[in-house]
């Protein structure tokens, strides 16, 4: 399998605990043929997060606004993503869409933007869940389906604008 794309790495919750798990997962997607980029924060560490939620969300803007990113990818869950919504560019953001993926408190994220800009986002692998995790059939099966998707993702262009309301009076 490859995913010859390159990967914008952001922690928006928990710092880096499991760094074997991390460098693991690294590895495993720059075998895939994948180009990493980590944000500012990602090794930082801030009580049991990675850095103020201003900086993370910015480390998020960053990583959109980086025109040579494909996709952006979460080191992890944890806790503590939801304070970094308000400090979100949802405008630019919109105006350079790209899969971002992740799970776990991660949701809070990705719901946020794809509410707020319609932008497809992906809930379910990151670094140390998947990529960085003991070899098993599933984890290669999940790894398959990612790159599926993201295959998909990033050859159709993503829809702009926040979502619309349905029309529908219940």
């Amino acid at each position: 399998m490859q995913l010859n794309k390159h990967i914008g790495i952001v922690a928006p919750s928990f710092f880096i605990e499991k760094e074997q798990n991390f460098a693991n997962g690294i590895k495993y997607l720059e075998n895939m043929g994948a180009k990493i980029t980590f944000s500012e924060h990602v090794f930082s560490k801030h009580f049991n997060t990675t850095t103020t939620a201003a900086r993370r969300a910015n480390d998020i803007n960053m990583m959109f606004a980086d025109k040579s990113i494909d996709v952006i990818m979460a080191t992890d869950g944890g806790c503590r993503a939801i304070e970094v919504l308000e400090h979100l560019d949802y405008d630019l953001i919109a105006n350079n869409p790209k899969p971002f993926c992740g799970f776990s408190d991660i949701t809070h994220i990705l719901l946020a933007i794809n509410a707020k800009t319609g932008i497809h986002t992906i809930h379910g692998i990151d670094v140390l869940n998947c990529f960085g995790a003991p070899d098993t059939q599933q984890k290669e099966l999940n790894i398959q389906h990612f790159c599926n998707v993201i295959e998909q993702c990033t050859n159709i262009p993503l829809p702009h604008g926040p979502m619309k309301k349905p029309s529908r009076k219940w």
